[in-house]
């Protein structure tokens, strides 16, 4: 047995903390927004002003889960909770800093029904959270309306998505 001294203890307790994500649910929430607004935000290239009406409308979406515990954690929200991934990312696409760089992964599927994103977003959220289904179908009904408002599944001019996150283009290949 290996004794350690009153400093070695807090460091180790201090880096045992600094590796274990917050376990606050509106913390969680707050992750879960910020990470599914960056998606929806950089695969459809909105501007400013869409990407802040996109958290915002998020936000309310996700209210439901701040006092819910999630059985599961996707790796971006865990990031984000631990490191401000996306958070960071946001910052830089509301300054002159950001530059586009994501590139169609294949040109042939950078279109997807407003079902598919749709029904993987509120996925993200059903896999992670014990949903009552009144509150899922809620939730699934909110983001269709959200992805309309951006112009997504618009029959006259619809809006392509740059690319195609891996689990859309996997709903599609199921379909």
């Amino acid at each position: 047995m290996v004794l350690m001294s009153k400093g070695g203890a807090a460091r180790e307790a201090n880096m045992r903390a600094s590796t274990q994500a917050p376990t606050d649910p509106a913390l969680i929430a707050r992750a879960f927004r910020t990470v599914l607004a960056y998606t929806i935000t950089d695969a459809f290239a909105c501007t400013v002003e869409e990407s802040l009406w996109v958290r915002h409308h998020l936000g309310e979406i996700v209210e439901p889960l701040t006092t819910m515990q999630p059985h599961a954690m996707p790796l971006a929200v865990r990031r984000e909770l631990m490191e401000h991934s996306y958070s960071d990312l946001f910052d830089r696409a509301d300054t002159s800093e950001y530059e586009a760089t994501a590139l169609p992964a294949d040109a042939e599927t950078t279109n997807a029904a407003l079902d598919d994103w749709a029904g993987v977003l509120t996925e993200t959220i059903s896999e992670c959270y014990t949903l009552r289904p009144m509150v899922e179908s809620a939730t699934y009904g909110k983001i269709t309306g959200l992805l309309r408002e951006l112009g997504v599944g618009d029959p006259m001019n619809p809006r392509a998505a740059r690319y195609l996150p891996a689990a859309v283009r996997s709903r599609i290949a199921r379909t």
